[in-house]
């Protein structure tokens, strides 16, 4: 007998959920002041039945492009179903007869096709169904993160005598590859581009290759950063990158049923202050992530976010090597020149224009500099011409 798998929504699922609960009820509301006041109701059964197929449509096309494939999801679990409470209200003028008949002959098609889906993403199933999934083997995954880890900490020490950069990437979302593929691609900067051969740890939630790398989870973390404060001189800096989903006051790191809760940002601050790392820029690539400077700002950091607390970033899709921003930063901006507050600035701009191009609420990304951190990053920049 198959057991019963839930797994908690996060707030992008919650979010998205309200959305189209709020729209629903509103476009009910109007449904039924129209009923009243229409005797001829038919108008608006063909009228809801072209906006669900139109809708369908556009989310066909939409889905066929990257750069607008969050308005094809927007559409089919967002819009869509907000039709269903009108589309009732519908079917209720017909009786109780006719309403379930006219329902079951719309819905069975799709239902027949999709039931068994449905049913094993909720982890119903027969035997041989729940078979074809083997869920990732926590104990030999835990068992292998010391191991892990120390494969990569053989760190190449600081030069007493000038400033070195030191970073630890981490990419959070396991089901997602654009955040893995990022953090790969921005270690392979770091080496090639500001001599950071010998001195970074990737930590990847993968759920594809669970055992490729440490895990992004809050032990690790705090790991990795003792282990590259190990190898640092006091002045030295360190350069913190993590990407993944997220949210308000989250970082999404959920890895069921291996890593069961995201990360927030008191949970970086307490790793950093744990391992006395002093000189850092910090950057957070995600949605809200603008939420966690409040916590991380020091006079000896520098931290860059791909949004404003209050807006989403863009370019999370299974078929990219960056995000949005992360591509605006990593490979239009800081290649061509080496300060990050300037790359950091020609970011923001980037970014902006193209969210403006595509009719998009603008991500608005920050950059929070503390006092004592440019006068570190100028000597850093001399070292390394």
């Amino acid at each position: 007998m198959a057991l019963f798998a839930y797994t908690p929504l996060d707030y992008e699922a919650m979010r998205g959920f309200a959305g189209t609960a709020t729209l629903g009820i509103a476009i009910a509301v109007v449904m039924l002041s129209l009923l009243r006041t229409h005797e001829d109701w038919s108008g608006l059964a063909v009228g809801l039945l072209w906006a669900m197929a139109l809708g369908t449509c556009l989310a066909t096309v939409t889905y066929l492009y990257a750069d607008v494939r969050r308005l094809s999801d927007w559409i089919l679990f967002g819009v869509l179903p907000s039709l269903v409470p009108a589309a009732v209200l519908l079917l209720a003028r017909l009786g109780p007869l006719k309403g379930v008949l006219v329902t079951l002959a719309f819905a069975l098609p799709t239902l027949g096709g999709s039931l068994d889906e449905i049913l094993r993403s909720w982890g119903f199933g027969t035997s041989e169904d729940t078979a074809e999934y083997v869920p990732p083997d926590t104990e030999m995954i835990y068992a292998l993160q010391r191991d892990l880890l120390d494969g990569q900490a053989n760190l190449r020490p600081g030069d007493p005598d000038r400033i070195e950069m030191f970073a630890v990437l981490g990419a959070g979302d396991p089901y997602q590859s654009v955040f893995s593929r990022e953090v790969r691609a921005v270690g392979a900067f770091l080496e090639r581009e500001m001599d950071g051969a010998g001195r970074v740890l990737r930590l990847i939630n993968d759920d594809g290759a669970p055992t490729a790398y440490p895990l992004m989870n809050r032990v690790n973390l705090r790991r990795a950063l003792a282990d590259v404060r190990g190898a640092m001189d006091d002045d030295d800096l360190l350069f913190l990158f993590l990407t993944s989903h997220g949210g308000p006051g989250l970082l999404s790191a959920r890895f069921d049923p291996v890593i069961t809760r995201d990360i927030r940002p008191e949970d970086i601050a307490d790793a950093l202050d744990e391992a006395d790392i002093g000189n850092a820029i910090i950057v957070i690539s995600a949605c809200y992530s603008g939420s966690f400077t409040d916590a991380l700002a020091a006079p000896d950091r520098l931290i860059l976010t791909a949004a404003s607390a209050d807006r989403t970033s863009f370019g999370c899709s299974d078929t990219a090597v960056w995000t949005e921003w992360g591509r605006a930063f990593f490979v239009e901006s800081w290649p061509q020149n080496r300060d990050p507050r300037v790359a950091a600035v020609r970011a923001q701009e980037i970014v902006a224009k193209r969210e403006t191009q595509r009719g998009l609420e603008t991500s608005s990304p920050l950059i929070v500099e503390g006092d004592e951190i440019g006068a570190v990053i100028d000597k850093w920049l001399e070292a390394l011409d």
